[in-house]
């Protein structure tokens, strides 16, 4: 009986196929590709019938619920990434968006129908001399080329559908040809743009045949992007070759993703999309073209005579071979450009790795390091070598490049700063470096080798290489994990991800999250996906290899690789590899959940010492009181109890397990190392108990632990779960951590330190970046308070001033009197060099007064007390910095953590303009300044406490003196709450509002928008929406939002001070 409906609803389809000229698509490959077929329990078949009745009632609505029923499939299932049965219309309307009857005179969907499968594109550009004059007064680049397609139908079809975006490429209809259906090539019948969508219908008189190869080829001219919005497509830019005279010098470069490729030349623009790319492109001649692959020859070319000019150009032909495998259409990569470069062979001698730079070479030596180490560590983990035979990486102005970085598959991308270091640079430069190079490596497995297949399951590229950047990093540079770098950088990862994953705003979602058209796929790029979705790996590779074996998750990537490699992949297909490893497919639903619910776990504990029983019960946590609906997730609880031991206890998706512990324990920490994603709460005895504890430091707590406690009892702080027990904790391990004496009152900023260890200058550093972002939401939103709030206010900052400086003092090892040789008058003077506590040698780990670890955090400490201290402080440290400030012999040997410390010191303590925010510009500005110096002097002038010398700061960004660094540069003025700089430059944004919105990209503009907003005061949040929409500012919900979620954290800082 079965067999005949099925057979009647076939013979319905063919029917409807025949008479609209069309066959739908091939059913299995599409619903697999929607990942509607995503349980093991609910096949394609069980989905057949309410697909058609989708298709063929006369409504073409489709009743999941009703479905779901019927066939036995839970809804969640559905739709994946959908977490609720609220969901399953979405799921109903992505399979609307596939051929319907009305439709078939056109398309109008924003997603491409799947009966077209590309396998190869050849495509041939040419581009022309760039004249930086031209450049300079915005006259479009031209840009010629064409395309042939190699494609195959996966059913009949008269219709062919592919991206194009008509701004930038601009297809000759008469050019496009469809060859392999007839003897001749044919032509389309109609051709027909859609403007919003970005997508060109193509139809034809004849059946296109499925099942054969054919090729559809185009020609097209355009324009190269400049000026102008977003930097993606194919973009041009100029970078300094010279500053003394200025010379210039323009480059060409790419950015496919997510939705820019079409803008380079007309394709088939979704990532499950997969094919082959040759690439033949004609350039000036004394210029290099970079590609995904190496390039396999190049021929000059007779000199031509230059359009509208009477001079002649000389050009030469570049010719790159097919990509060694298939790759989605937003990897495909080019870079025109005169860049110096680096060549080294990755560690097994099997490919080149080569960096690309307009700055001095020996300051990509360590990108190249960290590099071929870091996919050395990617081959040997998964088991799986990298699958090209060169590799890239390519340093870009970052004032030309919106993305930060790109994976770009044998042609990475960075901003500069990102892959330079340079002689000055301090280890947390060092750290930022390592990490992001590994972050975009990572990618060449997660991203590249298998590539999500659609934007919703983004976390399959961007979570993997958030946790797996980490673990690149530590492969590279083993001794920085030693030191406690590495993972203090995931766990920064994780404490992120528990303040993004509050529900403070409307945006909060799932790690997978819809996104079924192309203006809510940039939304998903955020912290959910990378920091949430990284922390989330973190803890479920931890578990698996906890419960399964070591190593199990590494094979289970393997497999995940090595099954899926080359294509698009689901949610789905990853847990296959994982199950594979264990199994054990009990596992799916419950890591499935991870992935489709906001917020995450806290764990309630009640302990009976006399009976060792204890009870772990899972809530959500939310920080507001329009909580969705409660949820249960697989939580893999470890327990660290007095004598050492490791308790393991699983809630598998259950409210409460009981678990026997032992009889008569005083005390007990949930997830020691900090692994997990969730948090606890503690009965009050041992949240008492544990305030003594962690002020013990012969106890089995490690420095993770005692972070963890503090920043578990910050967010339950948040949520008014906070006791006094708690408080006492927070202040004891900040105080250990100091070598202070435990009960020393340390004041709520100790919530959020982000670093207890043993080493005190780790500890109070990290104290003092909360302190300084609270200092700086303090002196710009302060105002319009009850007298309460104010006194608290006042109390916070008078308190840290108070110590500040002797903790200060104590961490980089300055005696607490000394008096300075120097003065302001004397600053032409030549003397001796710094005193030791400024010039400590980070390259030995027996440092008496800095160990390694404490390098990066006496770095942090300098820095953040040269801003705090007030300008009418009188030291021995105020004192050395001047010190080492004026004096240029003192500067130049200044170790390299403590100079952006001293830069900003010197600015603002300095009592004259020449010794201080003048020597910083005059430094700027030499030709032999490192460039990490040119950093932080740039931070420097934005940190001055003169409300004058701030606006000469803007107005110096505005007459184009600082080349680099611009949009940090105004998050910092933002942050300068010592001269109301938020306030100051809110009133420069709405005053060179123009210039703004037509210098920098939608994208840097919300960035600034958002720095500066965020600082604001909550009176002015109505100011900030009325201009935004007199100005009708695209983004102004995502800016809203922002400062909405600002000032929900301003009154959780409010509520923590007066706890």
């Amino acid at each position: 009986e079965t067999s005949l409906v099925m057979v009647s609803l076939f013979l319905k389809f063919l029917l409807l196929a025949f008479v609209s000229q069309i066959w739908c698509f091939d059913l299995e490959t599409s619903l697999k590709n929607n990942a509607l077929a995503a349980s093991s329990t609910c096949t394609v078949s069980k989905y057949t019938s309410c697909w058609f009745s989708s298709i063929f009632t006369a409504n073409s609505q489709c009743d999941w619920a009703t479905c779901a029923q019927l066939h036995g499939c839970a809804t969640s299932v559905l739709a994946v990434g959908c977490p609720t049965s609220s969901a399953c219309p979405t799921a109903c309307q992505d399979l609307k968006e596939w051929p319907q009857p009305q439709m078939m005179s056109g398309w109008n969907s924003d997603r491409l129908p799947q009966w077209i499968k590309p396998v190869h594109y050849d495509v041939q550009l040419s581009v022309p001399v760039i004249d930086v004059h031209d450049f300079q007064n915005k006259k479009p680049i031209n840009k010629t080329g064409s395309v042939s397609i190699t494609f195959y139908g996966q059913t009949p079809t008269n219709m062919i559908v592919l991206h194009t975006e008509s701004n930038f490429t601009a297809v000759d209809t008469t050019s496009i040809m469809l060859h392999g259906v007839t003897p001749t090539p044919i032509k389309p019948k109609s051709t027909k743009y859609n403007h919003t969508s970005q997508m060109m219908t193509l139809l034809f008189q004849d059946t296109i045949p499925p099942h054969r190869e054919l090729q559809l080829s185009m020609s097209f001219g355009g324009v190269v992007q400049s000026h102008t919005k977003v930097n993606s497509g194919l973009y041009a830019g100029v970078w300094n070759k010279t500053t003394k005279p200025l010379l210039q010098e323009p480059f060409l470069v790419t950015q496919g993703e997510s939705v820019y490729t079409r803008e380079i030349f007309p394709c088939f623009d979704e990532p499950a999309l997969k094919a082959t790319f040759s690439l033949t492109i004609t350039i000036p001649s004394d210029f290099q073209a970079l590609s995904n692959m190496p390039e396999t020859d190049s021929v000059v070319n007779p000199k031509q005579q230059q359009q509208g000019s009477s001079s002649s150009v000389s050009t030469r032909t570049v010719r790159f071979p097919a990509t060694a495998h298939p790759m989605s259409s937003y990897l495909f990569a080019i870079a025109v450009n005169k860049f110096e470069k680096l060549e080294t062979l990755s560690l097994d001698k099997k490919f080149q790795a080569r960096v690309y730079t307009y700055r001095p070479l020996a300051e990509v030596e360590f990108a190249a390091k960290i590099a071929v180490a870091s996919v050395d560590y990617y081959a040997k983990y998964y088991n799986f070598p990298y699958q090209l035979p060169k590799l890239d990486l390519i340093g870009i102005p970052d004032k030309y490049f919106d993305a930060g970085a790109m994976e770009n598959w044998g042609m990475v991308t960075f901003t500069a700063p990102d892959i330079h270091v340079t002689n000055k640079s301090s280890m947390g430069s060092k750290i930022r470096v390592a990490y992001v190079i590994a972050h975009e490596l990572a990618h060449q497995w997660t991203g590249n080798t298998v590539t999500t297949a659609w934007w919703s399951n983004l976390w399959l590229n961007e979570a993997f290489a958030t946790f797996m950047g980490t673990m690149g990093t530590n492969g590279s540079m083993p001794a920085w994990w030693t030191a406690g770098y590495i993972n203090t950088l995931a766990q920064k990862q994780q404490r992120s991800a528990f303040h993004v994953d509050r529900q403070i705003v409307k945006s909060n979602h799932p790690i997978i999250n819809n996104a079924l058209t192309q203006s809510s796929i940039s939304s998903i790029f955020d912290g959910i996906t990378y920091s949430k979705g990284g922390s989330v790996l973190r803890m479920l590779s931890t578990y698996i290899d906890d419960t399964y074996g070591k190593n199990t998750w590494a094979k289970g990537m393997h497999n995940y690789l090595e099954a899926n490699k080359w294509t698009g992949v689901w949610t789905k297909d990853l847990w296959d590899g994982i199950i594979g490893a264990t199994s054990d497919a009990s596992l799916r639903p419950f890591l499935q959940q991870w992935v489709t619910t906001t917020n995450y776990p806290i764990i309630y504990i009640t302990y009976d010492p006399k009976t060792g029983n204890m009870t772990l019960d899972q809530h959500r946590y939310n920080v507001t009181k329009n909580s969705p609906q409660d949820t249960t997730w697989l939580v893999p609880v470890k327990l660290l109890l007095p004598n050492g031991t490791i308790v393991r206890a699983t809630l598998k998706g259950v409210r409460s397990i009981s678990v026997q512990v032992g009889k008569g324990l005083s005390w007990y920490k949930c997830d020691p190392g900090q692994w997990a994603y969730y948090i606890c709460q503690y009965p009050k005895d041992v949240w008492t108990k544990l305030a003594t504890v962690i002020s013990d430091k012969k106890s089995r707590l490690s420095a993770a632990d005692r972070r963890g406690l503090a920043v578990n009892a910050q967010m339950l702080t948040d949520i008014k779960q906070l006791s006094t027990a708690t408080n006492t904790l927070i202040d004891n391990a900040a105080a250990v951590a100091l070598g202070m004496k435990p009960g020393t009152r340390l004041g709520p900023a100790a919530a959020s330190m982000e670093e207890y260890s043993d080493d005190a200058s780790a500890a109070y550093s990290s104290l003092l970046e909360d302190v300084d972002n609270n200092f700086a939401r303090i002196n710009n939103r302060q105002g319009g308070e009850d007298n309460k709030v104010t006194t608290a206010l006042n109390n916070y900052k008078q308190y840290h001033l108070k110590h500040l400086e002797q903790v200060v003092s104590g961490v980089i090892g300055l005696p607490t009197t000394t008096s300075s040789k120097g003065s302001d008058e004397e600053e032409e003077e030549e003397e001796e060099a710094p005193p030791q506590a400024l010039s400590f040698d980070c390259s030995s780990s027996s440092s008496k007064d800095v160990v390694v670890v404490g390098c990066l955090m006496a770095e942090v400490s300098i820095e953040k007390a040269a801003k705090l201290l007030p300008q009418n402080s009188s030291s021995s440290f105020i004192n050395q910095i001047k010190h080492a400030w004026t004096h240029n012999t003192a500067w130049e040997k200044l170790n390299n953590q403590a100079r952006t410390g001293v830069a900003i010191g010197g600015v603002r303590f300095s009592s004259s303009v020449s010794s201080g925010y003048g020597l910083a510009i005059s430094r700027y500005l030499s030709p032999s300044t490192d460039h990490a110096d040119k950093v932080r002097l740039q931070q420097a002038v934005c940190f001055t406490q003169d409300k004058q010398q701030l606006q000469q700061t803007l107005n110096y960004i505005r007459e184009g003196l600082f080349d680099e660094n611009v949009v940090a540069m105004l998050e910092w003025v933002a942050q300068n709450g010592a001269a109301s700089g938020a306030q100051l430059e809110w009133e420069w944004i709405k005053e060179e509002w123009h210039w703004l919105t037509h210098t920098f990209t939608t994208k840097k503009m919300n960035s600034i928008l958002n720095g500066c907003v965020g600082m604001l005061p909550t009176v002015q949040n109505s100011e900030v929406y009325n201009f935004l929409e007199q100005h009708s500012w695209v983004d102004i919900q995502l800016v809203m939002e922002h400062m909405h979620m600002k000032n929900v954290e301003w009154q959780l800082l409010l509520h923590r001070l007066e706890a």
